[in-house]
């Protein structure tokens, strides 16, 4: 009899402890729960804080309201200069002595060249329906675009790189690692 006593005590005293144990575990569970909820609050200010922040800019580097204010300091290749344009040129060049060579007919850039010479684009189109900085390509231009895709795909799987097609939808937060929305 007095074994059962004991043994009941002793269960007794057991269950209390376990039951002690068990509350405890709760409050430090409700604590835990509590301060992760204020370091997820406080990760989320802080992220956007660095969000805000601009890049850095070197000491060097000139301030100004437009691109009139760089300063080239390097020059690779033989530019080809407008005649009308070549003491603009060199004004941009005080102490390099660049390599140039005068040209009498006007360059054209790339996309004035595919839209308005070769009519294998069209940005106007492209821009009221899809916005700025959409185009469209037309003909060669689009079998040149699939061909060029196709060389880089057959090239880069024989080195072993994983084929992948990634979502065309992004998440804002992940875009908002990616650029900087506020400038837009």
């Amino acid at each position: 009899m007095n074994i059962t006593c004991s043994a009941s005590k002793y269960l007794k005293r057991k269950r209390g402890k376990k039951g002690r144990t068990v509350k405890k575990a709760k409050e430090l569970l409700n604590i835990l729960t509590e301060e992760e909820k204020k370091l997820e609050e406080l990760e989320n200010k802080r992220e956007e804080v660095l969000l805000s922040l601009p890049n850095l800019i070197h000491d060097s580097v000139p301030i100004g309201p437009d691109e009139s204010y760089n300063v080239t300091i390097r020059y690779w290749g033989k530019a080809k200069v407008l005649k009308e344009h070549e003491s603009e040129f060199l004004s941009y060049l005080p102490n390099l002595n660049p390599e140039y060579e005068l040209i009498d007919w006007k360059p054209i850039g790339h996309a004035d060249m595919l839209e308005q010479k070769l009519g294998y684009g069209n940005t106007i189109k492209a821009g009221e329906v899809a916005g700025s900085r959409f185009y469209y390509l037309y003909e060669d231009i689009v079998w040149l675009d699939f061909a060029l895709i196709l060389f880089a795909i057959d090239h880069l799987t024989k080195k072993g790189y994983k084929l992948v097609v990634p979502p065309y939808m992004i998440r804002g937060e992940i875009i908002k690692r990616i650029i900087d929305i506020q400038t837009f």
